[in-house]
């Protein structure tokens, strides 16, 4: 919801700033939106997805599940993968798919979003496009490539970790196995459940 809005109009997203930074209120556009919804923007999430829907829920707790998979995983780098970039990486996901599937689970959601996100942006599960990969804001800025800070090494590391992540997220989703092994192999990843 946050991007669709954006992308109508380049005057949205400053070209000088990133859009963290948004030129927000300048326009009958933004007017209406509150400082802290520079990059939340509650207010369009709920026009998009009412409140307390499954399907909020699910996106909500799959974006928590992302987000501190992300905080555990390059904890000790200095330059990390921005967490706008897996927030592109679930509405590319979600704009992309021809038919969305109702997902019961958001191990589920998040298994075919990490796998969609190994596949779009760095070609395979071998990462054989990740030194050279880009994850692009979907509105217009000058410097739209959300991986620019990583170097080629950091850009491949990123990868091969989404990679094992999803792998983890496939097994745990698995009908075969219980919900205590699910948590068990997830738990390296985003800590307990």
């Amino acid at each position: 919801a946050f991007f669709n809005i954006l992308s109508q109009s380049t005057m949205l997203c400053s070209t000088a700033n990133r859009c963290s930074e948004l030129n927000y209120g300048k326009d009958s556009a933004t007017a209406s939106w509150y400082k802290s919804e520079r990059l939340s923007l509650y207010s369009k999430l709920d026009e998009v997805f009412s409140v307390n829907t499954d399907k909020r829920k699910l996106i909500n707790r799959a974006g928590k599940i992302f987000k501190v998979w992300r905080s555990k995983t390059f904890s000790t780098q200095t330059v990390k993968v921005p967490s706008i970039a897996l927030v592109t990486i679930m509405y590319d996901f979600e704009k992309d798919k021809n038919n969305p599937d109702n997902y019961s689970s958001s191990i589920e959601m998040l298994r075919d979003m990490t796998y969609y996100g190994v596949v779009k942006y760095f070609k395979d599960k071998s990462c054989s496009g990740a030194s050279s990969a880009e994850i692009n804001l979907p509105v217009y800025q000058q410097d739209r490539n959300l991986l620019n800070r990583l170097n080629s090494a950091q850009r491949i590391d990123f990868c091969k970790n989404l990679v094992k992540f999803n792998e983890a997220l496939e097994y745990s989703a698995s009908e075969k196995v219980s919900e205590a092994e699910s948590v068990k192999t997830l738990e390296p990843f985003i800590g307990s459940l």
